[in-house]
């Protein structure tokens, strides 16, 4: 036999407290109660079971309790990453958070932006979307919420962002790979993909005097680069050296360089970028760019709770700096 749910009614006359007043208990943290009255609610709550009616707590408050998490994909282990490290922020807060794929490739791959609307959440945070999947959002929203963007293309037109600033740290990683006299370092990343990481390279090589080698891979899995890094390395031979547009890239490029006979840095030196938990595990230490991820995470959750409380608060921006990690796959004991 089911057990039935325990309503809100028959929660506060457990507690001998109104309706109303556990309701905001319960959706409110920031509600003015006595801690030793909230103590009472939530752990009779827990004794019980009771579990929300989300329509029901939407329709008598105005929310949702839910906040709307959007990025590309979650093909890679990097995105994962910020989307747990997000969950992890929102969760303590008492949150819920839900993941929606918006899909597509990089930012000038043509395709449309798919339209999104945020009806089941209270605000949004959106990572790594190109400016053009910005405007989409704003416009295809038939309720307007609270939107603040992460990771590294910002728009100036929103309002909210958190932003990492790649160029400076990648200008310094393929100048390190160029540093012992070597001449052929390539960039690999995935097809179509235009970010700083990008125009730090093509910048640095141009100001060196050499020629570029853009090795593009068919995606971002590891899968996929390994596969094109391969039918590039048969048809056209290796480089010296290889900045990685991601440590999945990278780890990638160990497996297919191992399987050649190839030794890093010996034959090519490789840096990554990321700073993902699974290059710790590599034979060779991988040098990367590391990515303040959780600060990320905590402030653009601070900035959206800010924007859901004070829909005209001034505008919150902020741009933070990766590491660069150089270990022994470029040459650094």
């Amino acid at each position: 036999m089911l057990k039935k749910n325990v309503n809100i009614s028959e929660l506060a006359a457990r507690l001998g407290l109104s309706k109303g007043s556990v309701s905001r208990i319960l959706n409110d943290p920031q509600a003015p109660f006595a801690p030793e009255t909230r103590r009472r609610v939530m752990a009779m709550a827990a004794e019980l079971e009771y579990r929300p009616n989300a329509i029901a707590r939407a329709l008598a408050t105005g929310q949702t309790g839910s906040v709307a998490f959007w990025l590309r994909d979650l093909s890679t282990t990097y995105n994962a990453h910020v989307a747990q490290a997000f969950e992890t922020q929102i969760e303590a807060a008492g949150y819920h958070l839900f993941i929606r794929l918006y899909g597509g490739g990089g930012e000038d791959d043509g395709k449309p932006f798919p339209q999104m609307t945020p009806e089941n959440a209270d605000g949004i945070v959106t990572h790594g979307a190109p400016p053009r999947g910005w405007t989409s959002m704003a416009q295809s929203a038939s309720r307007p919420a609270p939107l603040v963007l992460t990771g590294a293309i910002m728009d100036p037109e929103a309002i909210d962002w958190v932003g990492i600033d790649f160029y400076g740290v990648s200008r310094a990683a393929v100048e390190h790979l160029l540093a012992p006299g070597r001449k052929r370092v390539a960039l690999l990343t995935p097809h179509n993909m235009r970010d700083d990481r990008r125009v730090a390279y093509m910048d640095v090589m141009a100001e060196a005097g050499l020629p570029p080698e853009v090795i593009e891979a068919g995606g971002e899995s590891r899968s996929d680069v390994r596969r094109s890094l391969a039918e590039y390395i048969d048809a056209h031979g290796y480089p010296e050296a290889m900045f990685c547009h991601n440590d999945d890239a990278a780890i990638a490029a160990c497996r297919v360089l191992r399987d050649l006979g190839l030794q890093t840095p010996g034959d090519v030196a490789l840096v990554g970028c990321d700073g993902i938990e699974d290059i710790e595990y590599l034979t060779t230490p991988l040098s990367t760019i590391v990515l303040p991820i959780d600060e990320m995470c905590a402030l653009a959750w601070r900035y959206l709770k800010r924007r859901m409380q004070e829909p005209d608060a001034p505008p919150q921006r902020i741009t933070l700096q990766p590491a660069l990690a150089l270990r022994a796959s470029s040459g650094v004991s």
